[in-house]
């Protein structure tokens, strides 16, 4: 199954609040139109969070990127407002090619020879 993102209601900016609390690590956050995961976020004195994130839609697919909320605006997706989508391809082709991606990428990046 695949996650599609319906509709983004949350807004990150609000003031006084602190980043991690505001922004956890895990969660998909909407900056320029792209679909990002939260690596870190931590408040700053000046420009609200920095919020360090890896990208997840096709366009910014694994690019990393930080954002200030003072500069960007970062809305938070609620997990609810997920809709997941059928894999129809045989035998899960599509689900498992992709896992498949995903543990040969953390397996590389922990140095980890198959």
């Amino acid at each position: 199954m695949t996650a599609v993102q319906t509709s983004p209601e949350q807004n990150g900016d609000v003031p006084g609040a602190a980043g991690r609390e505001q922004f956890p690590a895990g969660a998909q956050v909407l900056v320029r139109d792209e679909v990002w995961l939260v690596r870190n976020a931590v408040p700053t004195r000046d420009d609200g969070s920095r919020v360090e994130v890896v990208g997840v839609s096709d366009f910014v697919r694994d690019q990393e990127a930080v954002f200030f909320t003072r500069l960007d605006t970062v809305e938070l997706i609620d997990p609810r407002d997920t809709r997941l989508i059928a894999d129809d391809s045989p035998n899960y082709r599509r689900s498992r090619l992709f896992l498949e991606a995903v543990l040969r990428r953390l397996k590389w990046e922990a140095g980890v020879d198959s």
